[in-house]
């Protein structure tokens, strides 16, 4: 994959735009690495869209060990994140898809 950043409305779109991710897993044990701390500064603005029919997408992103905001089915967020630990995120059902991108 080749990527490219590019400015728009003086945003820079990073992380080669929107990407997409399949989840697996339906507890919070099992939950993914959607986005690194490391990789990002505070104040990385996060889209995240749930593009199932159903199910719930939930993320944590802080070291709590619950979900702090669910996303419902065909829903998007849009979001000021810190990073100061990685956003992970888990399904309320296996083979649920979503869109991600960051931007600065």
């Amino acid at each position: 994959i080749i990527c490219s950043c590019i400015t728009i409305f003086n945003i820079y779109i990073s992380s080669c735009g929107i990407l997409v991710k399949e989840l697996d897993g339906t507890a919070v044990g099992a939950a993914v690495v959607l986005l690194a701390a490391a990789d990002h500064t505070e104040g990385t603005k996060v889209y995240i869209k749930n593009t199932h029919a159903s199910n719930t997408v939930n993320v944590q992103f802080t070291a709590t060990t619950t979900s702090e905001l669910k996303i419902p089915a065909g829903a998007w967020a849009f979001f000021s994140w810190k990073a100061a630990v990685d956003m992970k995120v888990w399904p309320s059902a296996n083979d649920t898809f979503v869109e991600y991108g960051t931007f600065k």
